[in-house]
């Protein structure tokens, strides 16, 4: 059946020192009927509504440039989400969290550029990204959950080459961080896919 939503929210945006730092910040409220969900019923993702959620929660983000060529973003969201009423095959799953819906999650992306003779710009970048427990099934029992997760990647950018070319060298999930993001059934077997390893690489860009 369709779902619908009821949403509250309020927020605040603020600037200070002449805009080199920015913090905003959001409380919000969501009234769910008939939440869409999917369910894993014997290894099979099965949809369904259930009768009502309630996902509220706060999100916060700080931009930060406080001297040239330095720059911060970290944003941090707690979200609280919960089945209401939700009752599938005789299973009362009413209280129990709402599935992929991590309680938190932190970002932190800082980075630095140098300004070099002859236009050339060379910034050092970095991110962070945390992600805590999720269900990945509405039961909340396992095996169908995921723990936390850390990833971390890593650029270094040289932009204005000669007035047109961008040349980059990248590294992606430093830290190999391997966690499930899908699970499912075909033809009667169980089939899982996981977040890619530690990857390298490089990109030149030509902008004409």
């Amino acid at each position: 059946e369709p779902e619908s939503a009821i949403q509250y929210e309020v927020g605040q945006k603020s600037t200070f020192l002449n805009g080199r730092l920015i913090w905003n910040n959001t409380l919000y409220w969501l009234d769910y009927t008939d939440l869409q969900t999917i369910q894993l019923i014997n290894g099979l993702q099965i949809a369904s509504n259930a009768g009502k959620a309630t996902i509220r929660g706060y999100e916060t983000q700080l931009d930060a440039r406080l001297f040239d060529g330095f720059n911060l973003s970290v944003a941090y969201a707690y979200t609280d989400a919960k089945y209401d009423d939700y009752i599938e095959a005789g299973d009362d799953y009413s209280g129990n969290r709402v599935t992929r819906a991590p309680k938190h999650m932190v970002t932190v992306s800082p980075s630095y550029t140098f300004y070099l003779p002859g236009n050339l710009d060379v910034t050092l970048a970095g991110d962070y990204r945390y992600t805590s427990f999720i269900y990945d099934d509405a039961s909340n029992e396992p095996p169908e959950f995921r723990d936390p997760t850390n990833f971390v990647d890593a650029r270094i950018v040289v932009d204005n080459i000669a007035d047109h070319f961008t040349f980059s060298i990248w590294g992606k999930n430093l830290t190999d961080e391997r966690t499930r993001v899908f699970q499912g059934v075909f033809l009667g077997a169980n089939f899982g896919a996981f977040s890619p390893p530690r990857t390298y690489g490089a990109t030149l860009s030509w902008e004409y």
